[in-house]
């Protein structure tokens, strides 16, 4: 918790000794100018390419460290099961983080090609953002157990069986 308040503040510190923050009148607020682009790729570097690799490192360091006490048949073969599921777990996490800057990146690109910045970057920066805390919540909730539990629907399929049985007619039976 505290590693992760540190990198925020010295990121936004370095933004704020290096006058990097623009008024915007398109957003009507402070942001880093899509003109500066040594700073856009520094947001980057760090909020962007910093979670996938770091996310990546661990699940390196989860795989090699459970690697090392598998000896038996059955143990590695329910080993292999978890890292399945931890990688399917990094993947969804990758995904999400990757769709939070998608908006930004062709918007600077577009930038970049043309020198022309579209009005509304400033929105699109700000919604790709908010995407990605929506996706990240998504992403989490598909990644913890106990949370998809009670989100997924279980189907179950009954099925009826009928038995039919024939009853013996006795002779003293009157029609």
């Amino acid at each position: 918790m505290f590693i992760q308040w540190l990198i925020s503040f010295l990121y936004i510190l370095v933004h704020l000794f290096g006058y990097n923050f623009e008024y915007s009148s398109f957003a009507h607020g402070c942001w880093i100018s899509f003109k500066n682009i040594r700073a856009l790729f520094q947001a980057l570097i760090i909020m962007y390419c910093g979670p996938i690799f770091s996310i990546c490192f661990m699940y390196a360091y989860i795989i090699r460290h459970t690697r090392r006490t598998i000896h038996v048949q059955q143990q590695r073969q329910t080993h292999n099961k978890r890292d399945l599921q931890v990688l399917k777990n990094i993947v969804i996490l990758v995904l999400a983080a990757m769709g939070v800057g998608i908006a930004t990146v062709f918007t600077l690109i577009y930038y970049i090609i043309t020198n022309h910045l579209i009005p509304i970057a400033y929105h699109l920066q700000g919604l790709s953002i908010s995407g990605g805390f929506l996706l990240g919540s998504i992403g989490f909730a598909l990644i913890t157990p106990q949370i998809y539990e009670t989100i997924k629907i279980k189907r179950r399929i009954t099925t009826v069986v009928t038995t039919i049985r024939e009853i013996p007619r006795t002779t003293n039976q009157t029609m």
